[in-house]
């Protein structure tokens, strides 16, 4: 009945499927309403745009050979030609192909005037000043068109999306100098607990490093936030009420790490009510991460994560990455993109849905293979070092190697 109960609830409410809890997130979170700032765009990696990029100019602004060879008139045939000067990519002089006439024309080089085909170089020979045909012309062969890729002002990058280098690359050739993001949410990062001490320091038998609070603050920055504030705090409720009423002052989003289980010292749901957070869910039917807290006071969010190592990193990835991106405007969400693989090792989950570290294998036959991590429970955080993702599993699920199974990758 024990057993039961602690799948079911926590803190004598019902757990809600962690669908549930990602929907009601998605749902509620509304984009910052503060004013886009422009950046250089070298400085616009991970950045999300408030304003689409456009081509500046048509593209290619002329017509250009798409190879390397001859441009000349498709209506004279495969007769001889007399060889004009030659067009480079890059050359302003252009000369004319008149009839009987072919104008050598190097990748990228603009397509002379009376020409309407390209012939390749590998169907041709030249005899001095005269080329032969070995193929047929064909009008409109190996030329990429004025225009073709795009008029100018046609969207290249949209507004809501996050700049990764491919982004930043069509971006330049727009000639974008400086473009328009959305602002980062401020975010607070506080970690409780009278154990916790820095992670550079020595720790005594009954204490342990803040390597949550550590790891937290590069999960929220890859997520696209801006850690305005991080501080590590005991468990009084003077010291957590202060801490918690100077975050909530300064932040779109506060996140704190232990403090929210069925602990005596477990203050920060009581405090969380005491400051006027609306809980939006508290307890979430998963493992690891039952005891995860949602609420939100005006303008602010508070994200309060367990306080063991893997329950606050997985629950950040599902609930944080999901809070910042609706903050953010993204137009996709790259929450739980769940990839198909197989098993690599044996796994299973009992009363409720299971998130485990894993990491992708590529054998050379056959499809890739989610290996889930050695582990020894939800304190063991030696289980993140080389997980490049989660793979999830149903309750009830008691999976082999080869199964199927279902492998969310983290982003950065």
């Amino acid at each position: 009945m024990t057993s039961d109960i602690y799948s079911t609830q926590h803190r004598g409410n019902p757990l809600i499927p962690w669908q549930t809890a990602l929907a009601r997130i998605t749902e509620g979170v509304e984009a910052l309403q503060r004013p886009a700032e422009t950046v250089a765009l070298e400085d616009a990696l991970g950045r999300v745009l408030a304003a689409d990029v456009v081509l500046d100019r048509p593209e290619p602004p002329v017509s250009r050979s798409a190879m390397d060879g001859f441009a000349l008139r498709s209506a004279d045939g495969i007769q001889n030609r007399q060889i004009l000067a030659t067009v480079y990519a890059g050359s302003s002089e252009i000369p004319e192909v008149g009839e009987g006439q072919a104008a050598p024309v190097m990748t990228g080089g603009s397509i002379p005037a009376g020409a309407d085909c390209v012939v390749p170089v590998e169907f041709t020979q030249r005899e001095g000043e005269k080329l032969v045909i070995q193929s047929s012309p064909q009008k409109g062969r190996h030329i990429r068109c004025e225009g073709e890729i795009g008029e100018a002002g046609r969207q290249v990058v949209a507004a809501g999306t996050m700049l990764l280098p491919s982004d930043l690359c069509a971006a330049a050739g727009c000639g974008a100098a400086q473009v328009a993001v959305r602002p980062k949410p401020q975010l607070s990062l506080l970690s409780t607990g009278d154990e916790v001490i820095g992670w550079q320091e020595q720790p005594l038998p009954h204490q342990v490093r803040d390597s949550n609070r550590f790891g937290a603050a590069f999960q929220c920055a890859g997520f696209g936030a801006e850690i305005t504030a991080q501080k590590s705090l005991v468990d009084d409720p003077k010291v957590l009420r202060a801490g918690l009423t100077e975050a909530m002052e300064t932040s779109d989003l506060v996140v704190t790490i232990g403090g929210v289980s069925m602990g005596e010292r477990d203050y920060l749901p009581g405090l969380f009510q005491e400051l006027g957070f609306e809980c939006w869910f508290h307890g979430v039917a998963m493992q690891p991460g039952k005891p995860v807290w949602l609420g939100k006071n005006n303008h602010t969010w508070l994200l309060g994560l367990p306080g063991n190592p893997v329950s606050a990193f997985v629950t950040l990835e599902l609930f944080g990455r999901r809070l910042v991106s609706g903050m953010l405007g993204l137009t996709s969400t790259p929450g739980l993109q769940m990839l198909a693989a197989r098993l690599g090792n044996a796994a299973r989950a009992r009363k409720r849905d299971r998130f485990l570290p894993a990491h992708l294998e590529f054998p050379e036959k056959g499809p890739m293979e989610a290996w889930v991590q050695s582990e020894t429970g939800s304190g063991d955080w030696t289980s993140l070092a080389g997980a490049t993702g989660l793979v999830f599993l149903s309750a009830g699920s008691d999976l082999v190697a080869g199964d199927a199974v279902k492998f969310i990758p983290f982003h950065l």
